[in-house]
């Protein structure tokens, strides 16, 4: 996301999950959360505790469970 231009994540229309880990060394978890808030119009953007870059190998319960509540949200299923 840090590459990416707020024009151009502004232009991203589906419901979007992101996921870092509080302990990320790349870029500070806090910021990029805030960001993707800001410039992403349906952002559900959260982050996972006790882990780093690697969190669904670090928290892959955590990761897992969030991943399948956000796609339980979403309404317009075309598999269902």
């Amino acid at each position: 996301m840090s590459y990416m231009k707020d024009n151009e994540l502004l232009r991203i229309t589906v419901p979007t999950l992101l996921l870092t880990g509080d302990q990320e060394v790349q870029y500070d978890a806090g910021d990029a959360v805030f960001r993707a808030r800001t410039v992403i119009p349906d952002i559900d953007a959260q982050i996972v505790p006790n882990a780093g870059h690697g969190l669904p190998l670090e928290q892959p319960e955590e990761v897992n469970g969030r991943i399948i509540a956000f796609l339980g949200q979403q309404k317009d299923d075309p598999y269902e």
